[in-house]
């Protein structure tokens, strides 16, 4: 057996995304477990603050790399989130998993007003992204994702998409939706952050649809800020509840300006329940009909006629992602043959 040190910003219990997805299931592929930001602080002997601050990137990217130099002979191979230790070369075989977009978001947000974005965002994170490219095996999760790693000139050697665990996210037969959504004939369902990026757009949506009832997950503590009357908001749900949301909802909308991948949409898609997403992602260079409604032009506008059109389509989403590939089991297999090539 393969010993695997397994680094990520955050572990699952702390914030449920992508990232976190991704190295849960490595750590059962490996039997190990994933070494967080505050636990690497908390093995050098090192303060570590959860509140966000101008150099925090930089510095929780420092204490993995005093990590990675101390500990790095107990292990036979390194698989990091991109910036996770990446002033220190490692000596073992690294693995680089890209799959944060900050630079694209940063001049977006910039664009609106947000002038921290220029450090944190658009100068910080794509310095730290190409130190960390210069060691090890580059692999993006999409080649949306890869075209990103060009622009800011880090070499991808592989492209290998994630995908949703079918044999949990599927169709039940005969389902039948909860007492508390009888006096709406459609159900839309919002996964994502309290963040720029992710919920832009969704206010407007909302507004514009008072019929439809709306199901906002978030990740992280939103203090309940969403009041209205058909707006129901959850925050950290397990996968399991998650599933119940995707089987009840008509579709799931996704309104992110920019997505490395998109998990939620293929989960979504997974348990037959078509998407609206726009052109970002796995869906960037992709597209299947039976998957639902793809955006091409980002705007309110243009959301609300996929809406309409959703609400009368006939979709098959779960059989498209099937044929593409898109399971957890063909993402294990190339994660597999990437390492036994290594």
């Amino acid at each position: 057996m393969t010993r695997t040190l397994l680094l990520n910003w955050y572990k699952d219990k702390e914030i449920i995304g992508g990232s976190e997805v991704i190295f849960s299931h490595l750590a059962e592929m490996f039997h190990t477990k994933v070494i967080s930001a505050e636990e690497a602080s908390a093995y050098m002997g090192l303060p570590y603050y959860r509140e966000h601050y101008v150099h925090a990137t930089i510095d929780r990217a420092i204490v993995f790399d005093k990590f990675i130099e101390k500990y790095e002979n107990e292990y036979d191979l390194i698989i990091r989130n991109s910036c996770c230790g990446c002033f220190y070369k490692p000596k073992i075989p690294t693995i680089n998993l890209f799959q944060d977009q900050s630079k694209w978001i940063g001049e977006v947000m910039q664009k609106n007003g947000f002038e921290r974005a220029l450090f944190d965002l658009i100068t910080t994170p794509p310095l730290l992204q190409k130190l960390c490219g210069e060691t090890g095996i580059n692999v993006a999760n999409s080649n949306f994702m890869k075209q990103y790693l060009d622009e800011i000139g880090v070499k991808c050697h592989h492209v290998i998409e994630l995908g949703a665990d079918t044999d949990f996210f599927k169709p039940i037969a005969d389902m039948i939706k909860p007492e508390w959504t009888n006096n709406y004939k459609h159900i839309g369902l919002w996964v994502g952050k309290f963040h720029f990026n992710k919920y832009n757009l969704i206010p407007e949506i909302i507004t514009a649809n008072p019929d439809i009832l709306w199901i906002l997950v978030f990740s992280g503590d939103v203090k309940k800020k969403v009041f209205a009357s058909n707006v129901v908001v959850y925050q950290d749900l397990p996968p399991s509840a998650l599933q119940q949301l995707y089987l009840i909802a008509d579709f799931t909308i996704n309104t992110s300006l920019y997505e490395s991948f998109s998990l939620t949409s293929v989960e979504s898609a997974s348990c037959n329940t078509p998407i609206i997403i726009n052109r970002t992602g796995i869906v960037w260079d992709w597209w299947d009909e039976r998957l639902g409604e793809r955006v091409e032009e980002y705007s309110v506008e243009k959301y609300l006629e996929a809406i309409n059109k959703i609400k009368e389509g006939k979709y098959n989403p779960r059989e498209a992602i099937i044929d593409k590939g898109l399971t957890l089991e063909k993402w294990k297999e190339k994660m597999e043959r990437l390492i036994t090539e290594i």
